[in-house]
């Protein structure tokens, strides 16, 4: 995971309650992670460790599955949890 530095000054900033809220770029200057919800083809290869021609292998056998924004394939994190639990209850 990358984490992006800004020159931009950290703030305390506070919600009409008087309750300190962070921003995502706030966040990126504390190095709070901040986990995406839906992941490239590309990403989920690198995280499962395999080709990103097995990932579309998976998608395409509906082992793994995925959304579309516009065109773009998205394969969400519950998704990936869910194959990893599959995987691992056919080796048990």
């Amino acid at each position: 995971m990358q984490f992006v530095h800004t020159a931009r000054r950290l703030t305390n900033p506070q919600n009409a309650n008087g309750v300190t809220t962070m921003s995502t770029s706030d966040q990126r200057l504390t190095g709070t992670a901040v986990v995406p919800l839906l992941y490239k083809p590309e990403e989920v290869a690198v995280q499962l460790r395999i080709s990103r021609t097995k990932v579309y292998a998976l998608l395409r056998s509906g082992d793994l599955r995925s959304v579309k924004i516009d065109g773009c394939r998205r394969i969400p994190v519950a998704a990936l949890f869910e194959y990893v639990a599959h995987l691992e209850g056919r080796a048990a």
